[in-house]
């Protein structure tokens, strides 16, 4: 974000068509972010709720528990279907979890390629003199 104040604010003039691509695609790596920190942040909270449930189970079958904490019986086809949509969504979140690691990797990769060209420009851009 600084990369791109400075530019802002700094640069004069008509600028080329590859430059203004080049600080675009810099700035879409920005855009990017704010996704991404909440697919996290979801994702994070439903892996903490999901090994609390198992947990939970767990602990309440080792105790010969009968019923849930909503009273339904525990039978073989509860503690099946219990599982079952564990699995679903311990499925769902692996698959968010290969998302977000490509995306992050992708992210990565672009701010890696074009920083570089960003910073060479920020650089040769002379600050104004504020009056």
């Amino acid at each position: 974000m600084a990369d791109l104040k400075y530019i802002e604010e700094n640069y004069e003039g008509n600028m080329r068509e590859d430059l203004g691509k080049l600080f675009s695609d810099y700035r879409t790596i920005i855009k990017l972010l704010p996704d991404f920190n909440k697919r996290y942040n979801r994702t994070e909270k439903e892996i903490e709720a999901t090994k609390i449930q198992l947990t939970n189970l767990k602990i309440a079958l080792a105790k010969g528990a009968t019923q849930d904490s909503a009273g339904n019986k525990i039978t073989q086809g509860y503690v099946q279907k219990a599982f079952g949509e564990e699995k679903m969504m311990a499925e769902s979140l692996i698959g968010e979890m290969i998302i977000l690691t490509e995306r992050s990797a992708t992210l990565a990769e672009r701010y890696d390629s074009l920083r570089p060209l960003v910073k060479f420009y920020v650089d040769s851009i002379p600050q104004k003199i504020k009056q």
